[in-house]
């Protein structure tokens, strides 16, 4: 470099911390802002990188900065930015922060934003890729997307995390606590619970003497439907449950039989009374 270059050269790359910085947070040079993303890496200074971070605004370069930045205190505060960022990104924005989310490998980062992030994509891209049952349990509370807490419940199957969610949305979310209670009594089936599978055939059998009861249009329709998710009892097939099973759907059965009979010889009588008429 000549002495004139050296005499000459620009603020930002003064030998003086304190005159790049004033540069950086000031110069409209557009020598300068080009310089930026340079200056944001590779600057001796960390409050030089700092204040051109700050002047890019560029959410992937403060998410690198958060990993790989020399200076600890810059690290930290290069953390904040880039999950405030992504938190609240708009919906410009999303297409940005979605492509982050899904290289990012933070579970602190992850988790941020599954639980606070303002754009629901956002919030489900982040729970895609976390694993914490207590995590998934919590937003399957406290999400405001009713559709999305749905659809973590899918997703979780230990029984305390259900447990929990079952009990905690009794009064609060009648969907949610339905389905955990599904899943909950599922996983104890598949365990071997006796008392839960005497309680599902229970209430199917009591399912069954309404339906002889009400003698509903599409009552064979669900007659079928019964028997479906009767075959997912093994033990109360193996019981007397499966006797009262068979003779209610016989009775059901026939009972729909007779009253769909009986509707279509009243239908053919009033046809003969309006024809005599």
């Amino acid at each position: 470099m000549s002495l004139l270059s050296r005499l000459f050269k620009p603020a930002w790359q003064h030998d003086s911390a304190s005159r790049r910085l004033a540069a950086v947070q000031e110069s409209q040079e557009p020598a300068l802002l080009e310089a930026l993303p340079a200056l944001a890496t590779t600057d001796p200074h960390p409050r030089v990188r700092r204040a051109a971070l700050q002047r890019l605004g560029d959410l992937g370069l403060w998410g690198d900065r958060s990993r790989h930045d020399a200076d600890p205190e810059l690290r930290d505060d290069a953390r904040r930015q880039y999950v405030n960022g992504l938190i609240g990104a708009d919906t410009e924005l999303l297409p940005v922060a979605e492509r982050l989310l899904r290289v990012e490998e933070s579970v602190e980062v992850l988790e941020a934003v599954a639980a606070r992030a303002r754009q629901m994509a956002l919030r489900r891209l982040a729970l895609e890729r976390s694993q914490r049952p207590g995590l998934l349990a919590d937003c399957a509370l406290s999400d405001p997307d009713a559709e999305l807490r749905l659809w973590l419940v899918g997703r979780i199957d230990t029984e305390a995390a259900l447990r929990r969610i079952a009990d905690q949305s009794r009064t609060r979310d009648k969907r949610v606590h339905r389905l955990a209670r599904e899943k909950l009594e599922a996983l104890r089936l598949a365990d071997g619970d006796r008392a839960v599978a005497e309680q599902r055939a229970q209430a199917i059998c009591t399912e069954l003497e309404t339906l002889i009861h009400a003698l509903p249009a599409d009552g064979l329709q669900r007659i079928a439907a019964i028997e479906e998710r009767w075959r997912t009892l093994p033990q109360a097939q193996d019981s007397d449950w499966q006797r009262r099973h068979n003779g209610l759907v016989e009775t059901a059965r026939a009972a729909l039989n007779a009253h769909e009979r009986a509707l279509q010889a009243a239908a053919a009588a009033a046809r003969q009374t309006e024809q005599a008429a």
